[in-house]
């Protein structure tokens, strides 16, 4: 009975070995994934940090386009203001102020007329599209292309 049971307790002693073994693989590879994970996230933090520093200093260099823009629309409404003015010193600065609002009303409603023409382009092109669609019974916009692309050729 004794070698019954010495062979019992050598085959779970084995059985136990394996599950140790597999037991520590595990463990390592999920050690290896956890520092992969840790690099990861490292390099994204510092990915991270350099996107926002770039994006701070194109800020600031588009603030620093923006002044210098503004100052040369200052000084330009300056030196008008002075030849229409004679040799008034100081201009008063509610008509400076409208000078600017005008301005930059007009240019918003320049961009307006230009976005106007651009959704009027593009619904005689959706609807040029839809009739190209109903006509061929071809329902992709990307098959229309690749069609005329072939037959222009």
């Amino acid at each position: 009975m004794n070698n019954g049971y010495n062979r019992e307790i050598k085959n779970i002693v084995e059985r136990v070995k394996k599950l140790n073994n597999l037991t520590q693989t595990g463990q390592r590879g999920s050690e290896e994934t956890q520092n992969q994970i840790l690099a990861l996230k490292a390099k994204h933090d510092i990915d991270k940090f350099n996107f926002e520093h770039k994006i701070m200093d194109l800020q600031e260099k588009l603030k620093e386009k923006d002044d210098d823009q503004a100052e040369k629309t200052r000084s330009k409404d300056m030196a008008s203001k002075k030849k229409n003015a004679g040799t008034m010193e100081f201009a008063n600065p509610a008509d400076l102020l409208k000078l600017r609002l005008d301005k930059v009303v007009n240019n918003n409603k320049e961009k307006k007329t230009l976005m106007d023409m651009y959704i009027r382009n593009v619904k005689i092109i959706e609807d040029a599209f839809e009739q190209i669609k109903e006509s061929t019974g071809i329902s992709s916009v990307e098959e229309i292309v690749t069609t005329f692309i072939k037959a222009e050729e």
